[in-house]
């Protein structure tokens, strides 16, 4: 998934072989995702810790967060998906509803 510019792009093709789908944002889900972002300490992005492990039994997929913002990334370690680290989880779980609720 990409968000830019009051849009969110998903890829729901493995294989690629399909476009990936562009859902527009709306001017409330937007607002919730920028204070959202605005309460992440971008710094200490690389240094959050996991608070469960299930994805090294395949108990979860595999997850991860990068932020370009500003010329600069950011990039988590692996999370397992559905459970990321408590700093980001308000970020995390609007994207994943806002791609779950076009899915729907």
């Amino acid at each position: 998934m990409v968000i830019r510019n009051q849009k969110l792009t998903v890829s729901r093709d493995r294989n690629g072989t399909k476009s990936p789908e562009e859902i527009n944002i709306s001017d409330t889900d937007w607002a919730e995702l920028v204070k959202a972002f605005g309460k992440i300490n971008l710094d200490e992005i690389p240094k959050l810790k996991d608070p469960t492990q299930k994805r090294f039994y395949d108990g979860a997929a595999i997850a991860n967060l990068k932020i370009k913002y500003q010329d600069k990334e950011y990039e988590t370690t692996d999370f397992d998906h559905g459970h990321p680290p408590a700093e980001i989880e308000k970020l995390v779980n609007k994207i994943v509803a806002l791609a779950k609720e076009k899915e729907e």
